[in-house]
């Protein structure tokens, strides 16, 4: 839900956890301030996560709880660049609950995979998101940014093999199981998540260097800010950037590389931030 009204979510979630802990304590109220949290990071607001989750994660809470605080940690730290962090918070979880992906599910799935890609583990993430993909159909707005990391791993394996001498064709390989798996499943996942669909796709168009991905990132772009999807927004803005660098196109290339610096550095997600700074360079270095 807090995907789709990330604003109204948080802040009707830290409302009602600031009526909670006004009573003296705040572990009644901590799977409010994780909502809270989880919206703030899905509008980009880095920050507000962190301070959503400031209280609670020195609390005595339940494992089940904790776990949760500690994935959405996790989620925060590697988008703020924070690899040792996001490293201590994953290892916290698993001491709460050492099997804890078979009591979350899709929910810690998703979070594994997104810090196996940030940790330049891309074939570790797209096979995490298979094999929770085949074992839980009940979530289907999980299984949708499940099947949107899975893309984003299959195109940086595409990319990592376009580097090397003798591709495997890694990424593309990833790419069809996805879509097998997207096939088998008793629902369409994007069914009410438009941008993660875009996402998914423009991601895809990435891995197979199709024709539309410029115009596929744009749409990203567009649906995500429609959203208030700011971290999403950037991740767009910085691929798409690529894109047009790739194609020749500077014009359009200074346009987004400006757009997604000034967004990452709103969010201070370092990660992109060097990114896009990495890009730069690297087109004056060639008088782009």
């Amino acid at each position: 839900m807090f995907m789709q009204w990330p604003g109204e979510t948080r802040r009707v979630a830290w409302s009602a956890y600031g009526d909670v802990a006004a009573h003296g304590s705040p572990v009644p109220g901590a799977w409010l301030a994780i909502i809270a949290a989880d919206a703030a990071l899905c509008e980009g607001d880095l920050a507000g996560a962190r301070d959503s989750l400031r209280e609670i994660l020195p609390a005595r809470l339940a494992k089940s709880t904790g776990v949760a605080a500690r994935l959405t940690s996790c989620d925060l730290a590697c988008r703020l660049g924070r690899r040792d962090e996001a490293d201590q918070h994953l290892h916290r979880a698993e001491e709460l609950i050492p099997d804890f992906l078979s009591m979350v599910g899709l929910n810690g799935a998703r979070t594994c995979a997104e810090h196996l890609i940030s940790h330049d583990r891309p074939e570790q993430a797209g096979q995490m998101v298979l094999d929770h993909l085949q074992l839980d159909h009940n979530d289907p707005d999980t299984a949708a940014d499940l099947l949107r990391l899975g893309a984003w791993a299959a195109a940086d394996l595409a990319s990592i093999d376009s580097s090397d001498t003798g591709s495997t064709g890694r990424g593309q390989r990833l790419l069809d199981r996805l879509l097998e798996e997207a096939e088998l499943l008793p629902w369409d996942p994007f069914a009410a998540q438009s941008e993660l669909r875009s996402l998914f796709e423009a991601e895809s168009a990435r891995c197979r260097r199709s024709d539309d991905e410029i115009d596929l990132w744009h749409t990203a772009i567009d649906r995500c800010a429609n959203a208030h999807w700011g971290w999403e927004e950037a991740v767009a803005s910085w691929r798409c950037a690529e894109a047009t660098a790739r194609t020749g196109q500077s014009s359009q290339t200074d346009v987004m590389l400006e757009q997604a610096l000034r967004l990452a550095r709103e969010m201070g997600a370092k990660p992109i931030e060097r990114a896009v700074v990495a890009l730069t360079d690297a087109r004056a270095g060639i008088g782009a």
